[in-house]
């Protein structure tokens, strides 16, 4: 009989130590899953909080985190969105360019309107060109809200509106002048007219 208490005890004793242990180990978890929200943002950042959908704050400065530590709630109460405002974005625009041709291929004097894209010249010629186009985001808040992938959504609208009006403005150039002199003022035409149609649109 003292025999079985003692078995009976020593397993009580057993389940309580092992209660005890797991009751340890929740509580860690539970830590670890409460703090999983807390995100680093880096020096050229910014962040923004979507909770359940909704960005959190009501003015700028509570909508906007700046580099740093961000608290938030875990996935899925919370989502942080890291907007890079200091990096100078590159667009390559090659809608308007002569398509490659391999090393064995010899170069067409006439090009394919399908398949090929085309400025033409205040002369009534026809331009073909690559142009590389640089920004910043200025406004994270636009950027989340328009897209779910920020970066993506600004690059597609700058790419559509650099083709758009590099094919204006190759119009108010003859084609010698795009080639050589007037290379210069027909980026800065494009440059601000980009600017300009960003700005109504208000990105």
């Amino acid at each position: 009989m003292k025999k079985n208490k003692k078995h009976v005890k020593s397993l009580y004793k057993t389940i309580n130590d092992f209660m005890a242990l797991l009751k340890i180990f929740m509580a860690f978890v539970f830590i670890g899953y409460f703090f999983s929200g807390v995100t680093v943002v880096n020096p050229d950042e910014v962040a923004l909080i979507i909770r359940m959908g909704k960005l959190c704050g009501e003015t700028a400065a509570e909508q906007i985190h700046l580099p740093g530590w961000v608290p938030a709630l875990p996935k899925p109460f919370d989502e942080v969105i890291k907007v890079p405002v200091m990096q100078v974005r590159e667009v390559r625009v090659s809608e308007l360019a002569a398509i490659k041709l391999a090393d064995d291929q010899v170069a067409s004097s006439t090009i394919d309107p399908v398949s090929e894209g085309y400025c033409i010249s205040g002369d009534e010629n026809i331009c073909q060109a690559v142009v590389l186009i640089k920004y910043k985001i200025s406004d994270p808040v636009k950027a989340v809200l328009g897209s779910s992938d920020p970066i993506r959504f600004f690059d597609s609208i700058i790419n559509d509106l650099a083709v758009s009006e590099m094919t204006k403005a190759a119009a108010q150039f003859s084609i010698d002048g795009l080639l050589t002199v007037d290379k210069s003022d027909f980026a800065v035409a494009v440059k601000n007219e980009i600017q300009s149609k960003a700005d109504k649109m208000q990105l």
